[in-house]
C-alpha cells in the first residue's frame, strides 16, 4: 500500500473546459504550417527584383523580408 498520493488540482477542470481539436483540424493546421514554411523559404531565396516582378511594392517587399509573410495589402 502506498502512502503517497498525487493530486493535480485545477488541471482536470482546465482541460475539460477546452475541447480537443479533431484529427481534421490538427491535420489542416499542420499542412498550413508546412505550406507557410515553404512559401517563406521560397521568398527568402528570391531577390527584391524577382519579388517586384511578381507585383510586390517596395513596402510589401520590406514586409516580406521582416515578417516572412505576404502582407494583406497584396491581396487587395
Amino acid at each position: 500500500m502506498s502512502t503517497t498520493a498525487a493530486f493535480s488540482h485545477g488541471s482536470a477542470a482546465a482541460t475539460a473546459s477546452t475541447p480537443s481539436k479533431s484529427f481534421f483540424e490538427r491535420f489542416i493546421e499542420a499542412r498550413t504550417r508546412q505550406g507557410v514554411a515553404r512559401v517563406q523559404a521560397t521568398f527568402e531565396r528570391m531577390s527584391d527584383g524577382q519579388l517586384a516582378d511578381m507585383g510586390f511594392s517596395p513596402d510589401q517587399i520590406r514586409h516580406i523580408r521582416t515578417k516572412g509573410t505576404v502582407p494583406a495589402s497584396y491581396w487587395a
